[in-house]
């Protein structure tokens, strides 16, 4: 993204009280040592690195949302 990033836009999401509860997947094709860890502790809820399969993105979704 142009002028924000996930790192960014999670800071948004996670600033509206509404959304502050809601999971977030971090889904990137950085998958450097310590990236996941990074993602987590930044707020993220899973992280999965490109390329997802869609059935892994699914499954991954229905975990969160239980």
């Amino acid at each position: 993204m142009p002028e924000l990033d996930g790192f960014g836009a999670l800071l948004e999401l996670r600033g509206d009280k509404r959304f502050a509860a809601t999971p977030v997947i971090a889904l990137t094709a950085s998958a450097m040592q310590g990236d996941r860890e990074r993602a987590l502790s930044a707020g993220f809820t899973s992280y999965l690195t490109k390329p997802v399969g869609l059935s892994a993105l699914r499954i991954e979704m229905e975990r969160l949302l239980g």
